[in-house]
């Protein structure tokens, strides 16, 4: 994924059926979805809240408690913080990983962005927080490692054949990090031999709602799980954060009720 809830609001139903299938779950989080933002102590903390966010989400779907253990991994030289969903009743293998590079915004003219590297306009680009740089060639040792480690018989990521990068609801356009993470991960799939599918990001957005009602509930519910915890960390109360009960976002609102596949997986 490129951002910490791409997989909740554009790759959901799929992965909460893969986990209630007993299948182990890697999910790898390019950027640390730091949105652009200027103000450092901001940033750092809205990053932080994300990370809760989404683990909170992955318990919800694997019908587990909300607790984690630190499990980071080494690959390509670099130490990667992760985590391991803790279940004493082994019916659920989730691990989240966050490479933690940044936000390139929707339209990819941040400074350190995937689009940046893809284009060559940037020989390498800065981590969102220290001083350490990654090349496209040591991203893409990095993302073949996480690959061989994981195991992984299926790549599922965003949609690769977007050509314009912005937001838009109006299906034309889709976030930068979303397009470019996908070529990277499609790549070391193919190199790898390990399927690779696709799904719509933004692109969707204009399409006839296709998850029942019932998907879309539980679609729902995991977002608000997701929102609960992302908003519940300034003040301390995630320990007791129920799912977020307020009116979602009209973006939200349109993709709660979409899946779509990419029509080219070639």
């Amino acid at each position: 994924m490129a951002h910490p809830d791409d997989d909740l609001l554009f790759l959901n139903p799929e992965i909460r059926r893969t986990i209630r299938a007993g299948c182990a779950v890697d999910t790898v989080y390019l950027t640390a979805g730091d949105a652009g933002m200027r103000n450092r102590a901001k940033a750092v903390e809205y990053v932080d809240r994300r990370t809760y966010g989404v683990r909170a989400a992955y318990a919800e779907m694997a019908e587990t408690a909300n607790r984690w253990e630190p499990a980071d991994v080494r690959a390509g030289g670099l130490r990667i913080r992760s985590y391991r969903l803790m279940d004493k009743n082994q019916n659920a293998d989730v691990r989240l990983t966050f490479l933690d590079l940044h936000d390139g915004q929707p339209s990819g003219r941040q400074a350190n962005s995937l689009l940046r590297l893809f284009t060559g306009s940037r020989k390498s680009i800065r981590f969102f927080q220290g001083p350490r740089s990654l090349t496209e060639t040591r991203l893409i040792t990095v993302l073949t490692e996480l690959v061989r480690l994981s195991g992984a018989q299926r790549i599922l990521t965003m949609d690769h054949t977007a050509a314009s990068y912005a937001f838009g609801l109006g299906g034309g356009v889709d976030h930068s990090d979303h397009g470019i993470g996908a070529r990277y991960f499609r790549r070391v799939g193919y190199a790898l031999g390990v399927p690779v599918s696709s799904y719509l990001g933004y692109a969707m957005s204009p399409f006839k709602a296709n998850l029942s009602p019932a998907k879309s509930a539980e679609k729902e519910q995991v977002a608000r799980w997701y929102l609960a915890n992302r908003k519940c960390q300034a003040d301390r109360t995630c320990a007791t954060a129920r799912p977020y009960a307020g009116r979602l976002h009209k973006d939200w609102q349109l993709w709660i009720h979409r899946q779509s596949a990419s029509s080219s997986q070639g």
